[in-house]
Parts: structure tokens; sequence; C-alpha cells
């Protein structure tokens, strides 16, 4: 791997213009942690931006983890990115995780510009997804807050990473006390546990309005990562207003299946369509694709009108006699 620190949100406008498959044409000198690569997007005509989002990376300001602030900030920059001049008008976001979640919050706001959205193994409730599993406080947040979050702070500057590409300070270029990186951020740990209901403002103003969810939709989820991301990609699914929404279901790790062959070739078929305009047959795709796991380590395809899935009943032995039964008339 080539390390490159991520910052907490990143889009990747698609505009017009674990596997070794993940490293087969491309040098992963630009590649970003549970975002695309550009050197397997830039060639098939998009262009990929990435933004820091504010209080992180080069972005001065406050760190307010998927507050309305953040998801507005994030709609501000697929309309900026919609009005260039190499731009076609059409922004796709796309991204794992943290960048799969936050697609929903601004997606709910419909920004101008905004014409899909891949959303990859990303919860979509904050509270019974992120932060209460079953009611109960998961710690998970606050640990990755400290490992991906802090250590990417705006201010953070000579004391982190510098950038492989121009040999900038990474999280700069200021450099500021550990007082002032405190003041400049959202004590996440606190806010989790302080607000204990889901019924406070706080988990309220993080949970996207699904009526509002209208644009073009890929959610992609996997079997594992039990608590905070399998649900979220279910119930984006069902719940979403987007007449246009398909389901994608894998194994393996929680990232390798987004950048292998496999995946990214969905990915292509789904911007494409959206985004480009291509006639690929995706609008004739079934809705709910899955890898259904089976005894050593092996996953079949299988397609499916809609989720959940039309239950079969196997018949059983006395109405299969039954159906083996000449008529009486």
């Amino acid at each position: 791997f080539f390390f490159t620190p991520t910052t907490p949100y990143e889009i990747s406008a698609c505009l017009v213009g674990s596997e070794m498959c993940i490293r087969d044409r491309s040098t992963n000198k630009y590649q970003n942690w549970e975002v695309v690569d550009p050197e397997k997007w830039v060639p098939d005509g998009y262009a990929v931006v990435r933004v820091d989002s504010r209080g992180c990376g080069r972005s001065p300001g406050y760190v307010d983890l998927w507050s309305l602030r953040e998801a507005q900030d994030q709609g501000l920059c697929v309309t900026w990115a919609s009005k260039q001049k190499w731009s076609n008008g059409k922004v796709g976001i796309n991204g794992i995780s943290y960048y799969a979640m936050n697609q929903y919050q601004t997606a709910a706001l419909q920004p101008e510009g905004l014409a899909a959205i891949c959303a990859w193994e990303g919860a979509a409730d904050f509270y019974r997804d992120m932060s209460h599993h079953g009611g109960i406080l998961c710690l998970f947040g606050k640990n990755w807050y400290d490992m991906q979050v802090k250590s990417v702070q705006y201010g953070v500057g000579e004391n982190g990473y510098q950038s492989r590409m121009n040999g900038d300070w990474v999280s700069g270029p200021e450099t500021l006390t550990a007082e002032q990186l405190g003041a400049n951020r959202c004590d996440f740990d606190k806010d989790l546990y302080e607000n204990d209901l889901v019924n406070t403002e706080y988990f309220k103003s993080r949970n996207p309005d699904w009526s509002k969810v209208e644009v073009p939709m890929l959610t992609c989820s996997n079997w594992g990562g039990q608590g905070l991301h399998p649900r979220g990609n279910f119930e984006a699914y069902t719940e979403a207003a987007s007449k246009n929404k398909w389901l994608e279901v894998h194994g393996k790790e929680h990232w390798t299946e987004f950048y292998t062959d496999y995946g990214v070739e969905i990915q292509k078929l789904f911007f494409g369509h959206f985004l480009k305009g291509e006639d690929n047959g995706w609008d004739k795709r079934p809705k709910v694709q899955l890898q259904v796991r089976h005894p050593g380590e092996k996953f079949v395809e299988r397609f499916e009108q809609d989720w959940p899935c039309l239950l079969y009943t196997s018949p059983s032995p006395r109405d299969r006699q039954k159906s083996r039964m000449p008529s009486s008339a």
C-alpha cells in the first residue's frame, strides 16, 4: 500500500470529458483510502475531485462530524464541480464507509448538479448503525475519531504527515497547539455519550430525510461488518424515495470489492449510465445483485428484482404427491 492520509470527506466527481487486480493498471500513486483510484477513472473520461472537509487537511475550520453543516459543505462542492468548464454538469459521489454515509445526507439536500451516488458499505442511521447498537453505546466511534480524524485535523501541521506528491504538510500549513486543536473540533466521544436517545436533536440532524433522497442510487453492502455497515445499506435501499435504486451485496473484507475489477465494473456501469448517458443496459439490470456465500469461501452470484427477496418455500412431500395425482375432473 501507498499510505496517503485521507480527510473526513471526499467527493468523487464523476464527469464526462487484498487482490492483484486491485493494483492492475495503477501505480497507486494517487490513491487515497476508501475512495476511487484516479488512475482507474480518469482514462475513462471522469474527473476526480477530492475535498478536505472543514477543519481537516488543509481546510481551516471547526470539525463537526456528520453535521448538517458538513452535508451542506459537500453539497456546495458538488454544485461547484458541476459548473466547471470541464464538467458536463452531472456529478456523482462515490466512496466507502464515511464517504458513503454522508452521501445520503447530502443527497437529501438535493444540491444542484448531483446526478447519482454510490454508497459502498455505509451506515444509514447514525444512532442505530453507528453509535448505539441495540441502544448500547458502541466505542468504535471514539476509537475511529482518535485514529482517523484527529490525526489529519487542520493545524497538526509539522507534527503530522508530509505529502509524497508535493512535500507540503497534509494537515497544514499551520502548526497549532494541542489546546488550539481541541478548541477547533467537536468532542465526538462526549457527544455520543451525552446524546443517548435516538430522538435527540443531535441524532435527528445527522440522519437523512429519506423522502428527499431521490437521486439515482447504488448502495453496496457486505455480509460482514455486522453492527456498523450492513444494516445501513439494506435500510438505505428500502427507505430512499429514489425511483432508480439498486442494491449489491458481496463478501470479503470491508474495502476489497470496491477496488477489484468486479466492483469497479459495477460502479462504472452505474455512473456511465447516469453521468455520461451511456446506453450500457444498466436501466434493464435487476435491482438486486447478491454474492451468496457457500461453504469453502465460495460466492455464487444471484439476481433478484427487489429487496427483501420474494420467499420461495419448497413444497412439502404431501404437496408434491398431490401435484402428481390426476385431476378428478
